[in-house]
């Protein structure tokens, strides 16, 4: 059992969520074209087996692991109990992205000078 601290210094959460995403993406397309499933299914096996690991760990506690790709990394970023929203209220924004609101004018006009002297 590592610290929580020594977990996310060795950057564990993006080591195992990448071992997830590799075996299910290549499983996936394994399924898909010329159809493989001899080589697909261990690797679809692995990948479940994989996930029931994570979720035993404590990092991925509150993540939602019903899927794959539910575990990416917002959760690790944005407060507990945010949904993955295509647009986000304002109240739930992480402080980053009141910045890039608040100076997206300064933002457009050096992109307007960029595209006006290109």
């Amino acid at each position: 059992d590592t610290p929580r601290e020594g977990f996310l210094r060795r950057q564990c959460p993006f080591r195992w969520r990448n071992l997830l995403f590799l075996g299910a993406e290549l499983g996936k397309r394994l399924l898909e074209g010329p159809i493989d499933v001899k080589l697909a299914a261990p690797l679809l096996r692995r990948a479940a087996q994989h996930l029931d690991l994570m979720r035993g760990l404590p990092h991925f506690a509150s993540h939602d692991t019903a899927h794959p790709l539910r575990l990416n990394m917002n959760r690790d970023y944005f407060p507990a109990g945010t949904a993955h929203w295509p647009v986000w209220p304002r109240e739930a924004w992480p402080a980053f992205g009141v910045f890039l609101e608040e100076h997206a004018h300064i933002f457009r006009e050096d992109l307007e000078r960029l595209l006006t002297a290109d």
